[in-house]
């Protein structure tokens, strides 16, 4: 999984809910199929991931916001560092 061509440009809570959901699968074919913890758990992985895409998509639309307002200001001081510190992520 981690050798695919977008594993490196996956967030850490991407990379972590994928490596969940593969040891409930990994646990689903090598023991009861039919325990529905293993389901329920897949469910809320991918639920954590879909929230941390959305959040991330909120965050960047509200920095490219926070620019046009400062490039109509005239001061890119802050919003190199409000990118920067968000880019980190």
């Amino acid at each position: 999984m981690r050798e695919g061509n977008s594993w490196n440009d996956t967030m850490p809570y991407m990379q972590e809910a994928l490596d969940m959901i593969q040891h409930k699968i990994a646990r689903i074919l090598n023991g009861d199929p039919y325990y529905e913890d293993s389901w329920v758990d897949i469910i809320g992985y991918a639920q954590l991931a879909l929230d941390g895409i959305r959040e991330d998509a909120e965050n960047r639309r509200t920095i490219e916001a926070f620019q046009k307002w400062v490039e109509q200001d005239g001061s890119t001081t802050v919003v190199t560092s409000a990118t920067s510190d968000f880019n980190s992520r």
